[in-house]
């Protein structure tokens, strides 16, 4: 999802020791070591050549377990497909501090009988003990703000996305050091005259930040 020389570009690592083997090695009662499950997978031809002009290019993604069937950006919008192969449930989390708003999404989820989506009727702030590995926000602020408020649910190699109207300049000069810019993505909405961008963030490393 990178997007020019001077982008900056999710990544994820792992030091992982065991893997599919890690069931058959605490069987043994030894120490297992999964890491963080972190990966990268391009979008090239199996030769060198291609995998590396690929990542120059940013035509690649990062993750600690979903797979990705299809990314396209178009002037309208980006669409992100998850692939039937991703290991695991993909669960949504819906958080409203208003009452009638959470009532409201309990009764869509009851009508589409929707069985992975938990909604929370509190602040975003009194939320802990979990971790997701991407936040969605809408009228929560300022980038800073929603970033500052967030952290601790945040993943590793999480990503922040942020819905704004036009893009905030402003707010991305003030983002602090621990925060970069993955990319912005300008939406054209059918009936609505009026400007819509998205905003993509990540955490940095402490070695990003030096």
């Amino acid at each position: 999802m990178g997007a020019g020389p001077d982008s900056a570009r999710p990544t994820a690592t792992d030091d992982a020791h065991h893997f599919y083997d890690a069931a058959a090695t605490r069987a043994r009662n030894e120490d297992v070591f999964p890491g963080d499950r972190g990966f990268v997978m391009v979008r090239a031809r199996k030769d060198p050549a291609a995998i590396r002009a690929a990542l120059m290019k940013g035509d690649f993604y990062a993750s600690t377990g979903i797979f990705l069937k299809r990314i396209d950006q178009t002037p309208g919008a980006l669409e992100i497909e998850v692939a039937d192969r991703s290991p695991g449930e993909h669960r949504f989390t819906l958080i409203d501090a208003v009452a009638k708003k959470c009532a409201f999404m309990t009764q869509a989820r009851l009508e589409l009988a929707l069985s992975n989506v938990d909604i929370l009727h509190r602040r975003v702030e009194q939320l802990h003990g979990a971790h997701f590995d991407v936040i969605v926000a809408r009228a929560l602020g300022s980038l800073a703000s929603f970033t500052s408020l967030t952290q601790h649910l945040l993943a590793p190699a999480g990503l922040w996305i942020a819905m704004k109207g036009v893009l905030p300049e402003h707010e991305l000069q003030a983002l602090p050091p621990d925060v970069a810019v993955v990319r912005t993505v300008t939406l054209r909405v059918p009936l609505l005259d009026e400007a819509r961008n998205l905003v993509v963030l990540q955490a940095r490393s402490p070695e990003e930040e030096r």
